[in-house]
């Protein structure tokens, strides 16, 4: 009896792990959690949008809609498994998830060598998380 019961929480622990882990990889992550992220995590995400924009044909950087298996996405901008995105020569639009709990992450000139990284979400207007200028990044406080 005793047994039975050890065996029966082993395997519901098991299960919540299982389902965990599963979840995590496939849905992605939340608006909450994005704008929560460290500096770090923006620089990468802003690396990894310059790096796509300059492995894009031209023929495609147009800002045409773009689903996400057309480009190669960088690591860094595929754990969000994009709905579809947009890429120009001066701004990157990431559509993450639809509906409600979609938001979308967005990568743009702000001037002539001002870039800046931004939530779109909830609240409906843009959140500015990083900026980098000249190769220099200034840091947002989280709002």
């Amino acid at each position: 009896m005793k047994r039975a019961r050890l065996f029966g929480g082993f395997v519901i622990v098991a299960i919540l792990i299982v389902s965990w882990v599963v979840s995590s990889r496939i849905f992605p992550p939340s608006y909450g959690a994005f704008v929560g992220q460290n500096q770090d995590c923006y620089s990468k995400i802003a690396d990894a949008c310059d790096e796509l924009r300059a492995r894009m044909p031209s023929s495609l950087t147009n800002g045409s809609k773009l689903r996400p298996d057309v480009a190669a996405l960088p690591a860094a901008l595929s754990t969000f498994r994009p709905a579809f995105l947009r890429v120009s020569t001066n701004r990157v639009v990431i559509s993450v998830g639809v509906g409600r709990d979609g938001y979308g992450i967005i990568w743009e000139r702000e001037g002539p060598q001002s870039w800046v990284l931004k939530a779109s979400g909830e609240e409906g207007g843009s959140q500015p998380l990083y900026i980098r200028e000249n190769q220099w990044s200034t840091i947002l406080t989280n709002r």
